[in-house]
This record gives structure tokens, sequence and C-alpha cells, in this order.
């Protein structure tokens, strides 16, 4: 029986009754399906996990170098010349674009990585083997008898979390490349020569509804499963109703039926959006958690006094790990990220990555990796349109901070400051972040280059990953200048006068034209 056959037999109606019988009784991420295959080399077991087909399905524990190697998004660097001449500048444009999603996992990455593995097997571990009788029982409890539902397994071992951080600083990315690390959905049919018909779904990966509210959630869990079973399932259309208690009891039915091993609540800040209703939602996640079903929330700050400081349940996540993600500092890991970044200069000249110019993108950036890679990205845009010897300079990189980023210096500076206070109370969650992708979008469709170059390695892949990002407001400001940059090209022969004459009218340091024109060097050039 192929995989085909097994996926839509699982919905037909003889094969229901099997299933019940056995147990008693929509902003989606989408990941991939495999065939179950148990063991092997790269799938020792652990004892404690050995003899539970969801866990024997799961891929081997992976080491740092193993997750870094697979979960890093580098794309291969390229050739800016061709049959003995230069790529023209709209070409090296291009390969620009193929940074845009550049990812090296760091020491944070690493730690997470290792917490969600954590989640995902214990969780599977206390629900005890899904083919034994106490599964059977826990879910004939569900809906009815809470405490014999609580009398097989310990509420103290779940192993959900919560996970807050700053806009920009690759929560989001992420996560997202730490499920795709894990195949969503497993089918088996026959374990150790039982019978055992499942779709086990690893992981599911929402956003919180944007109002906060339970209902809101509920659709996108019911859509979640939906997606991951390929429109072979009618969950949402079934399940959703006025009945808060009654979509909770589906909602973990589902989860016991179709062995979920986490699910993944993005965005979880928007709680805040409840008018004074937040304590609903939490409420029920907490039920969902005491039904031995690992919730992790991802979210910023704001979200903090609608968990810690309301429910202990989320307190006790804190075992697993920081609840915050750090605040990239201007270390040794930043330099690694910064070294790792610069192998993609696409400009005539491959400018030396010095400590000066790892403390500009730091300060410029106010350390966030996304602002620091279309920073990056921008500055060498900006060093082909100007011209001359293309050089990535520190001035270089703050004249495209101060007018790309014209209308975020403040609110940069609260985040250099750590005045976090400030942050909550006067900016808006990624607004920046998605200015800056929207001014690279933007400049690309002005543009109207058509070519189209491959960015990503055919060894990696994000799964089918569908990311939905919430639109927000442009900064007219930012278009503006953007607009004006984008027709800024310094002839090669020019005098002076002419260089600075033209980037007056183009809004552009005439520092930075005269520089880039290889009329300014750097002192450093000429010291041994």
């Amino acid at each position: 029986m192929n995989k085909s056959d097994l996926l839509n037999g699982f919905f037909e109606e003889n094969n229901w009754s099997e299933i019940i019988s056995e147990w008693e009784s929509f902003d989606v991420l989408i990941g991939d399906e495999e065939l179950a295959q148990y063991g092997g080399v790269d799938k020792s077991i652990l004892p404690i996990y050995a003899g539970n087909p969801f866990n024997e399905a799961l891929p081997g524990i992976l080491s740092e170098h193993q997750f870094i190697t697979r979960a890093a998004y580098l794309p291969e660097p390229h050739e800016i010349w061709l049959n003995g001449e230069i790529l023209s500048v709209e070409k090296r444009i291009q390969l620009v674009g193929t940074i845009r999603d550049f990812y090296y996992p760091l020491s944070q990455d690493i730690d997470l990585e290792s917490r969600f593995s954590s989640a995902i097997r214990h969780g599977y571990r206390n629900r005890k083997d899904p083919l034994s009788g106490p599964g059977r029982q826990l879910y004939n409890a569900l809906g009815n008898n809470k405490e014999k539902v609580r009398k097989f397994f310990s509420t103290s071992a779940v192993q959900g979390f919560v996970y807050l951080g700053v806009s920009g600083t690759g929560k989001t990315y992420t996560v997202e490349a730490i499920l795709a690390l894990y195949t969503q959905v497993i089918i088996h049919s026959n374990f150790k020569g039982r019978n055992f018909t499942r779709i086990q779904i690893v992981w599911l990966k929402i956003d919180c509804a944007y109002d906060g509210s339970v209902t809101g959630l509920c659709q996108n869990i019911f859509a979640a499963f939906d997606n991951a079973l390929g429109g072979n399932s009618n969950y949402a259309e079934m399940y959703i109703s006025k009945n808060v208690q009654q979509m909770l009891n589906n909602i973990i039915r589902l989860c016991f039926r179709h062995g979920v091993g986490v699910i993944v609540i993005d965005e979880i800040q928007r709680l805040q959006n409840a008018y004074g209703k937040s304590g609903e939602l939490v409420e029920f996640l907490v039920e969902l958690i005491n039904h031995m079903i690992p919730i992790v929330l991802i979210g910023t700050p704001r979200a903090k006094p609608y968990l810690f400081d309301k429910v202990p349940v989320w307190r006790r996540g804190i075992s697993q790990g920081p609840p915050y993600r750090e605040h990239p500092i201007n270390d040794a890991e930043w330099e690694v990220f910064c070294n790792a970044l610069w192998q993609y200069q696409y400009t005539i000249t491959n400018t030396s990555l010095t400590k000066p110019i790892i403390d500009r993108l730091y300060y410029e950036s106010a350390g966030i990796y996304d602002i620091a890679v279309k920073l990056f990205m921008l500055s060498q845009i900006r060093a082909m349109r100007i011209g001359g010897k293309e050089i990535l300079s520190e001035n270089l990189l703050k004249s495209v901070s101060r007018d790309v980023l014209v209308d975020a210096q403040d609110m940069l500076k609260a985040i250099r400051d750590r005045d976090y206070e400030k942050l909550e109370r006067e900016y808006e969650d990624a607004q920046i972040i998605e200015d800056i992708n929207k001014q690279i979008d933007k400049y690309f469709v002005i543009r109207q280059i058509d070519e189209k170059m491959s960015s990503r390695n055919s060894s990696y892949s994000r799964i089918g990953i569908d990311e939905k990002r919430g639109t927000v407001k442009k900064s007219q400001r930012v278009e503006e200048v953007l607009t004006k940059q984008l027709n800024f090209v310094i002839p090669t022969v020019a005098t002076l006068p002419e260089i600075v004459k033209r980037a007056m009218r183009h809004q552009v340091s005439p520092h930075d034209a005269l520089q880039n024109s290889g009329f300014i060097k750097n002192i450093s050039e000429f010291l041994d």
C-alpha cells in the first residue's frame, strides 16, 4: 500500500471505527510527509523513548554541529565575472537579492533546538504508549473526568515553554528552521509486527489570532490540521462552533488521534488585543498543557504581563531555559555572524571586513540580525549605483542607515539603550523590519528586472513554508529617498564638482560619493 492510499484510506468510514475503538472514542506553516521509518543509523533511540512509535519515527537527536549544518541557509556565492567581463550592475543587484534569507545559527539557536527536541520527545513519552490501554482510557476520559486524566500523567512533566524577544532578532525564522528539521506528517501502518494505523503530526505552527480571541485561535488550529493533512480532512468545518469547551475537547482529541508532538503559537503578544479577555485565551492554553500537549509560545516582551504575571503554569516553563531571547551583543559571536555574511560581496572591490566595520554594522542595526543583513544588501546596491570602486565603508553603512531607516532612528536608539519600556509604549512590533523588506521588494519592482537567480541550496529547503507576514503602513519618506537614489549613477569619468553636484541632487553624502569613486581613501590602505 503506498502513501497516498494510506492517507486517503485513513479518512474512509471503515477506518474511523478501528481508530475510534482503539482510542475509545487555519497563518499556518506546512511541512513534508513521509512513511514511518523506525530505527536506523541516524535514529539511535534512547531507552527512555524506545517502544513508542511516535518517538521512534522521529529523526535522530542532533549534535550542535549537525544542527548548524542542516539548519543554516548559506546561499552559494556567485562570481561577478563572466567571460573575462564583470557583470552589469543590474545583474549583480540580482545576486545581492540572494542574500535576503541568509541565516547562520548561533548559540541561542542551538539551545532553542535542544528545547524543541526535548519538548517533542518528552511529550510523547509522557503520553505513554499509544498502543496500550492507558491511551484508550485517557481518550475516553477527555471532557468527562479530568481527574482521571491527571492520574495517568503529571502536568509538571509537560515540556512546553515561552520564548519572547524583540522583533527582528530571529525568533520566528529560527523556530521555522528548527521545525523544518522534522517531517511534519508521518504515516504509520505497522509497528514491530503490530497493526498501527496512524497519521502522526509532529508539529503545528500557527499565529495567534489578531484579536487575541479563543475562537480565532481554535479556527487557526483546525485549519493547521487540515493543511497538514493535505485537504483530506475537514476539521475546520466539522468542529468550529460557538462552544469553546466543545472546541477545546475536539482539539485535544485531534492531538491524541494524530500524535501531535508540539503546537507552536507565534505572535502571542496579540493577547493585548483581546480587550480585557486575554485571560480566556491563557486559560484555554493551560487546559491544553494540562492534557499533556506541549505548547510553545513565541512573541515579543509585550506578552509578558499576560503570561508570567498572571499564570504560574508558564513560569514552570522557565525550567526548560530562559524565557527571553537575549539581544545580541557586539562580541565574538557577532563577529562570526559578520564574517559569514561578508563573503557575499558582489561589488567590484572586495572590501576587507575590519573591526570598525563590524562595530558600525552592529551600531546601525542595533544588533538586530535581520536589519544587519538588509543594510549589507542595500549598502552594496548603493555602492553599485554610485559607481567607481564600489567600496563598502563605514560611512556608506551609516549613510544608508540614515536614509533608509530615517523614521526608525529613535526606535533603534531605544533598542541600543535596552529601553524596553519605551519600545513597548511607543512602537509597533516588527514595524521597522517590515519597512525594510518592503523597500527592498519595491526596489526590484521599480527596476523591473526579470532575471531570476536561484537563492537556495538544493540540499536545504524550508519544506514548503508559506510565510504570511502582516501588512504595515509604508514610510513615505523612505520610499521617496530610495526612489531618488535608484537613478543615482556617477559616470565612469566625472570631475569632483560633477560628483558632488550629482550626489547632492540625489540626497547622497558627497563624502560617500567621493569615497566610492575612489577620490577618498582609507588611511589603512597606506599603512603596513
